[in-house]
């Protein structure tokens, strides 16, 4: 039983840090992550055959550095590992950022913290989904993500993205027990 265990905590562990991931580059870094989902909204092809291109040639070319037995190449080889891995969650974020949009849209009560939160957990669970998610939605997601993720760090429309990003501005509501609406 021993092992179960070990394997379910290995699960609910790597859920549990995606899922602050997105939330967290969403918060951290709100220009690119609404960047990413100006492109997911707009050009949500051309972020799969961006996203497609990268992974198949990015994580050929790591998969090459690491397999290669010089200290320095295997070192670049982890770099590369991390920036696919920056790219697909800022793209990952604006994705969290665009279902929470959604999900703000249909309640409006909810606050917009609690809608990414949401959000990005919709996109994780979407994946246990047997089938279905593991050879489908993930797939997807994260090809989609990492085009969104690499083409808005490449972009110069810095002006036009910081009008749309709304200040999240923290105030007490006395309303409800000891609650912050964000």
């Amino acid at each position: 039983i021993g092992d179960v265990l070990t394997v379910i905590a290995l699960i609910s562990g790597s859920l549990f840090s995606i899922w602050a991931t997105l939330v967290g580059f969403a918060l951290l870094f709100p220009l690119k992550a609404a960047a990413s989902r100006t492109n997911i909204e707009s050009h949500p092809v051309r972020c799969f055959i961006v996203g497609a291109i990268t992974a198949g040639l990015g994580w050929f070319i790591v998969i090459v550095f690491l397999n290669l037995h010089n200290p320095l190449i295997t070192l670049f080889g982890w770099l590369g590992a991390i920036v696919m891995l920056v790219l697909q969650a800022v793209g990952g974020s604006g994705l969290a950022l665009l279902s929470a949009s959604r999900i703000q849209k249909t309640d409006r009560r909810r606050s917009q913290y609690r809608s990414l939160e949401r959000g990005a957990m919709l996109l994780v669970v979407g994946g246990l989904v047997p089938i279905f998610g593991w050879f489908f939605f993930t797939p997807v997601v994260n090809i989609i993500s990492l085009g969104a993720g690499l083409m808005a760090m490449f972009s110069s429309k810095q002006t036009a993205i910081e009008a749309s990003v709304p200040h999240v501005v923290s105030e007490y509501n006395p309303n409800t027990s000891s609650e912050f609406i964000v």
